[in-house]
């Protein structure tokens, strides 16, 4: 029997080779086993393999909305798909197999995977979840659609349970290293797990439960006037009270747009898993932008891409207070930030938002 070292799996059969002999083995494919054979992951992995080994072959760019799509219901986040893709350049085995150490599949994902890249029926667990969303009364009232509307930001009330939100927040702390009510214990964090307040947590299943929270995809689906939406795969954050010797590190006043694209509708969203006071480090938007941008651009007083947070500041920041299992949704037009936490508290969040699935 050859040496064991599956080099590629191809339509479910295991090759494996040893200097003179190549062995095929078929077997039953399980989920993570399908994720190997996924084409659009196999172009997503191609297209770091051609930059890093200088190759000429020429390839079509994945779009990047399919792409964030897919990572999303893998389960890792850009930043980790990213340094994956780099990282394993060299091997599509490996690439995946670093995949499936992240996030382990489930046969819901894969189907749903094989449903938007490559044709296949919806799967009837998507279908039954959307039905779900769509049965069950609106979660954002006239008022708080009025404010979205006028403000381009909304507070989704009690978006997940208490037990829920106490649960996400133990795990961000025991991640941490963090003891909530030992302020010792809030600074000079690994700096593995943490860059200035973002947090490097994805793959927890406290944290996938919020994500697949009903309440959060019926407030998500009326903003975006459909229930066919995928939630993000994506990081938390800590930001302790500014002392002397520990400042706000995290970033002020910005977009995450790519100005050299036509710009349309989007969402941002973030979970407080703590009690949010405005002096307490809150989401601070400039409520109204989205009305505003278009005309801002036709003058464009300095480069986007290089935002003055001072600017914004002046054009009435507000900063958006909201208790521990409230949502805060903004309009991605809407320059947002953190700021800096002058209260006793840690402030304590999971970034989550839903974009449409790409059509089939």
């Amino acid at each position: 029997m050859p040496d064991k070292s599956i080099f590629r799996i191809i339509n479910g059969i295991d090759i494996y080779q040893n200097k003179k002999d190549v062995v095929v083995v078929m077997r039953e494919s399980t989920p993570n086993q399908k994720l190997y054979r996924l084409p659009i992951l196999d172009r997503i992995w191609s297209e770091a393999n051609c930059q890093v080994m200088n190759k000429e072959q020429r390839f079509v760019p994945v779009d990047f909305a399919l792409a964030k799509t897919v990572f999303d219901i893998i389960g890792i986040s850009q930043d980790q798909a990213h340094k994956l893709k780099y990282q394993y350049a060299h091997s599509y085995t490996q690439f995946v197999e670093a995949i499936i150490k992240l996030a382990p599949q489930t046969t819901e994902k894969v189907e749903l995977l094989q449903h938007i890249t490559c044709g296949a029926s919806c799967p009837q667990s998507y279908h039954n979840k959307l039905n779900t969303v769509k049965q069950m009364a609106d979660v954002l009232s006239a008022d708080d659609l009025a404010c979205w509307n006028t403000n381009g930001y909304v507070v989704v009330k009690n978006a997940i349970s208490p037990s829920n939100c106490q649960r996400a927040l133990s795990v961000i702390c025991d991640f941490l290293e963090v003891d909530i009510n030992n302020p010792d214990t809030w600074y000079n964090l690994d700096g593995d797990k943490i860059s200035k307040t973002m947090v490097h947590l994805v793959q927890h299943s406290a944290l996938e439960e919020n994500r697949n929270a009903v309440r959060i995809h019926k407030a998500f689906s009326q903003l975006w006037q459909t229930e066919r939406l995928q939630v993000s795969a994506d990081r938390c954050g800590f930001n302790p009270p500014e002392t002397v010797n520990d400042v706000y590190q995290g970033t002020d006043l910005h977009w995450d747009l790519d100005f050299s694209q036509p710009l349309s509708f989007g969402t941002q969203g973030i979970l407080y898993l703590s009690d949010t006071s405005q002096d307490q480090g809150a989401t601070t938007v400039v409520p109204g932008f989205h009305h505003r941008l278009a005309n801002w651009l036709d003058d464009m007083p300095f480069d986007p891409n290089q935002p003055r947070p001072d600017y914004f500041h002046q054009q009435g920041s507000q900063a958006i207070a909201a208790n521990a299992g409230d949502l805060v949704i903004w309009h991605h037009f809407l320059p947002h930030g953190g700021s800096p936490n002058k209260a006793t508290m840690p402030r304590i969040v999971q970034y989550i938002n839903m974009q449409p699935l790409p059509t089939v």
